[in-house]
């Protein structure tokens, strides 16, 4: 990601936050990163669901992923935390818009 986002890359992004139960899990994993079954719990959603949604942000790039045995753990994505970074509390600069999360 550069600092200058193409609007498709913009779009991308804002249609993978688009959704209430992906803000709350990105709510959540600006505290600490999390697995599947974590996510599943605290959102009170079955994993399946938690998975798909966490897809989507996955597919996005806004979260990475690291796979120890059976379990994954989810991250923001290094660059969409670094655009957090430039903002304060909840809000993020993707370059071509701000997103302010409450």
């Amino acid at each position: 990601m550069n600092d200058q986002p193409s609007p498709d890359q913009c779009a991308q992004w804002l249609r993978a936050l688009a959704e209430p139960i992906r803000l709350k899990m990105i709510r959540e994993l600006l505290c600490q990163p999390q697995t599947v079954t974590a996510l599943a719990n605290r959102m009170g959603v079955e994993i399946a669901t938690a998975s798909h949604h966490l897809q989507v942000l996955l597919r996005a790039d806004l979260l990475s992923v690291e796979r120890q045995g059976r379990f994954s753990t989810y991250r923001l994505n290094s660059d969409f935390h670094r655009r957090l970074s430039r903002g304060r509390g909840g809000r993020f600069d993707f370059g071509c818009c701000r997103f302010e999360l409450f």
